[in-house]
């Protein structure tokens, strides 16, 4: 049986995590409770601090982002879910996008920090995406 290219991958796990946003949405005080500890020590190990630019990679329904900063994630019903979430917390500096880690809509050298709590584990192409976290990011900056 021949292997699904990236692509192919990537939209089959965009349909899958747009198809279970709504889930997410319905359980995302249980999952914030119960991640909470995930979420602050990546914003703690990015050292995150007013200021900074930082890129939350595969945020879903916007944890750790809402900690942190801007989102690129895969599934746009996901993004629904966390754009509402910020405008309730009253984030405005908060942005949420869909988009591909292998392929950033970043400048070279433009972010602060990168975290990241489900997302690089999915991927099919880990050093493509490694290599791009590493183009957008500051030098000194930091992986969580």
């Amino acid at each position: 049986m021949p292997s699904q290219t990236p692509e192919a991958v990537i939209e089959a796990q965009r349909q899958d995590w747009n198809r279970v946003a709504a889930g997410w949405d319905k359980w995302d005080q249980f999952f914030n409770r119960n991640m909470a500890f995930i979420n602050h020590r990546l914003v703690a190990d990015a050292r995150v601090r007013p200021g900074l630019r930082v890129l939350d990679l595969g945020s879903g329904t916007g944890y750790p982002a809402l900690l942190a900063g801007e989102v690129v994630d895969l599934a746009e019903s996901m993004l629904a879910v966390a754009t509402r979430k910020a405008k309730t917390l009253g984030l405005e500096h908060v942005a949420f996008r869909t988009g591909d880690v292998t392929s950033l809509p970043f400048e070279t050298g433009s972010i602060d920090a990168v975290i990241s709590r489900f997302c690089l584990m999915f991927l099919p192409e880990i050093p493509k995406a490694a290599a791009e976290i590493a183009r957008v990011l500051k030098p000194g900056g930091y992986v969580a």
